[in-house]
């Protein structure tokens, strides 16, 4: 910490010393100015200068700051440099024949290509190139006019320009430039001999090539530093850059040589390049791709110092990596560099585990550059993108996520075998998605995401058996969920939208469930036709048995009594532990009351309420016992499991005990009955009227009457008037009747 304050202090008290230094020259020039201005010679040098070049000397100012801003802030110029382009505008019309003309025309091509006026910038340049050939500005505009040609892609257009160059004007700047320009291309295809020999050519055509065509020293830069000799590279660049105004060409060979640094290992002057470009040539693709470098160099710093500290080293910021990298790739896709950038950016994606867009990335780069230098490493990034996506551990907006992206690459061959990985890795993850929805309880999502899967994957057996069983799994919990939510409606609604592709799983649980929700909509016969196919579609043993005791059920419903002996029939064959259950018993009673074999009946039913009594089979049981006359037997089942019965079926039955009783004249037994049917309902006058009657029968007439003239007076009904007719037939039979 002590030496690097000291190295501080020293460093400011240069830079003191140095803007001391500064100050007192541009003093001594303030001074001395007045006095060059007066002397006789520059009085003299003003005279001899004509019109043109005194308007030209007007504008210096003026270009120097457009040259500036050109390089530092050319958006912010867009907007300002209008006014400069009238004035360039007035000086060429002004002096039509002045030395000054070609560069005129080339500033202003500059000026509008500023301000994305391309079509007039470009017609700015081909005049400097076609009409001042011999300009020291024709390499200048020839070298602008190209990048235009090549930015818009159209090689046919710049090749023909280039031949009409050369043969119109075969030995001037122009015709040399347009021969570096080609060489440059000759030299990115490796044909290094053939670049030597235009070098040759040029350099003798005139002892100041290397001025006139400064374009030679970018390519003598390139040749030195392809053969491994950096020094003279970045010494011709340094060249170059001096002898050009054009932002777009200092800042390129500023970028080689931060490269050529950077490929020699000295970071240090590369990293200093690289922030050079960033700092003054920002709106240039080279502050970008400089960016990129800085990026790269950060992350292998940071790679190292990870293996010394551990824990200490903050990560990368992926996130701006990727931005960088994916405003190079749009911005600037036909770029050389771009190819390396596109690779990293799929590097990228791989480490921050977004492994189906790399996938994405990956296939793109291969279709566009299948033998490029970076194929083989693509290749390989993808091949570990495929593989830790299957292991990548994804929750359901995820996966939802990566097969929505993948399904774009199902169903068609593929080109290459990051297709087939992408193919296979969503075909995978869907089937996981599948799954997934229906372990949380999103079964129809499921079961939705299914049938699109099955369409997808229609002509590929092996796909389709891959996803069988988590589709039907899919189904069932569905059904399962429209059942348990009482959406039977929704659920039958469901099965004829999708008849054609449930049928396809052939669920015995599906078919299952419909029945169940027929029976509960009331059509009992869609009812059993679903039980029918349920017991067709191969049912588990399990299923078997549920279907046929559910089956049966549904057939003494709906009246089907054969059937419901051969339901039965299979149950005792197919599943002899279901025989004895309570609900098999109950069914077996309501099948033998049907055929009228009461004792039968009586019997299972009294099984089924010993194995777990409920309403059914309680009044399946006092039902039979009323048809045999088991008074006795029914009073005890009625006393011991009437709570079981709705109060509406305990009045049915107790009137149905009573009144079978009285018929079979057993007045006393009729009374048990209708005792408990006045307890239910002390106001019921036809309960009281059955009562008197059971008494009248059981006690005589005398203990009848109290009861009679009670309800005639309180009841103007049906069971009022019954109670007179009651009375007066008593009086008759103890008056007249009884003296006759």
């Amino acid at each position: 910490m002590k030496c690097e304050n000291q190295a501080q202090k020293v460093q400011e008290a240069f830079r003191g010393k140095v803007q001391g230094f500064m100050w007192c020259i541009f003093a001594c020039t303030c001074l001395l100015i007045p006095l060059f201005v007066d002397s006789p010679v520059y009085s003299q040098k003003i005279k001899e200068l004509s019109p043109d070049e005194l308007a030209w000397q007007k504008l210096m100012p003026e270009i120097e700051v457009f040259w500036h801003e050109y390089q530092a802030s050319p958006h912010k110029l867009a907007e300002e440099v209008w006014p400069f382009i009238s004035e360039l505008k007035d000086f060429i019309k002004r002096y039509p024949k002045s030395q000054k003309i070609p560069e005129a025309y080339y500033i202003l091509g500059e000026a509008y290509a500023v301000a994305s006026y391309w079509p007039e910038a470009v017609a700015h340049w081909k005049i400097v190139v076609r009409y001042y050939p011999d300009s020291k500005w024709t390499s200048a505009a020839l070298n602008s006019l190209v990048a235009r040609l090549e930015k818009q892609g159209n090689q046919e257009k710049l090749k023909k320009f280039y031949r009409e160059i050369l043969r119109q004007f075969p030995d001037s700047i122009a015709a040399k430039t347009t021969r570096v320009l080609l060489a440059r291309q000759a030299l990115q295809e490796g044909k290094v001999g053939l670049v030597k020999r235009v070098i040759k050519s040029i350099e003798k055509s005139s002892g100041s090539a290397l001025v006139e065509v400064p374009e030679l020293l970018d390519l003598k830069a390139a040749i030195a530093n392809r053969e491994g000799r950096p020094k003279e590279a970045i010494r011709l660049w340094v060249r170059y850059i001096n002898l050009k105004k054009s932002p777009v060409a200092r800042a390129g060979a500023l970028f080689n040589i931060a490269e050529t640094y950077r490929k020699a290992g000295d970071w240090l002057k590369a990293r200093k390049y690289y922030a050079l470009i960033r700092r003054d040539f920002s709106s240039q693709p080279e502050a970008l791709f400089a960016r990129f470098r800085m990026l790269q160099m950060e992350e292998i710093q940071k790679r190292r110092l990870a293996q010394y500290v551990k824990g200490k080293v903050r990560p990368l910021n992926l996130y701006e990596s990727e931005r960088v990298f994916r405003e190079i790739v749009k911005k600037f896709p036909k770029y050389p560099l771009t190819q390396e950038v596109r690779k990293e950016l799929i590097a990228t994606k791989v480490k921050k585990k977004d492994y189906m867009e790399a996938l994405i990335l990956a296939d793109d780069f291969i279709q566009t550059s299948p033998q490029g230098p970076y194929s083989q490493e693509v290749i390989k990034l993808a091949e570990t993108a495929a593989r830790e996506l299957l292991k990548q551990k994804l929750d359901i907006e995820k996966l939802e996520k990566v097969t929505g992206t993948g399904r774009a690459y199902l169903g068609r061959k593929p080109r290459n075998r990051i297709q087939k990985y992408i193919q296979d890795s969503t075909q995978k993850l869907w089937v996981r998605l599948i799954k997934t929805l229906t372990s949380r309880g999103r079964a129809l999502d499921a079961i939705n995401s299914y049938w699109i899967y099955i369409r997808q994957f229609r002509n590929d057996p092996a796909s389709l058996k891959e996803a069988f069983g988590p589709g039907l799994k899919a189904l069932e919990a569905a059904d399962r969920w429209f059942y348990s939510e009482n959406k039977y409606a929704d659920l039958i609604d469901y099965h004829f939208q999708h008849e054609k592709e449930i049928k396809s799983l052939g669920s015995a649980a599906h078919y299952y469930m419909l029945a169940r929700a027929f029976s509960k909509v009331g059509l009992p016969r869609m009812a059993l036709r679903a039980f029918f196919t349920a017991w067709r579609s191969e049912p588990t043993k399990t299923q078997k048995c549920e279907i046929l005791v559910d089956w049966t059920g549904q057939c003494l419903e709906a009246y089907q009594s054969n059937m419901a002996q051969d339901t039965i029939g299979l149950l005792d064959l197919c599943c002899p532990d279901y025989a004895l259950q309570p609900v098999v018993l109950y069914y077996k009673s309501a099948l033998a009351g049907r055929q009228g074999d009461w004792t039968a009946a009586f019997n299972m039913a009294r099984d089924s309420i010993s194995g777990k009594p409920d309403d059914r089979n309680v009044f399946q049981a006092l039902y039979a016992g009323i048809k045999l006359g088991e008074w006795d037997q029914v009073e005890k089942i009625y006393k011991e499991n009437s709570s079981l019965l709705s109060k509406e079926k305990r009045i049915n039955i107790l009137k149905k005990w009573g009144d079978e009783a009285i018929r079979f004249f057993e007045y006393r037994k009729a009374l048990v009955p209708y005792g408990f049917l006045t307890g239910l309902d002390a106001q019921d006058p036809s309960a009281k009227f059955r009562m008197a009657v059971a008494k009248s029968g059981a006690l005589g007439f005398e203990k009848a009457i109290p009861s009679w003239e009670e309800l005639s007076k309180k009841d103007k009904g049906i069971w009022g008037k019954a109670a007179k007719s009651e009375i007066s037939f008593y009086k008759f039979m103890t008056g007249p009747a009884g003296q006759l």
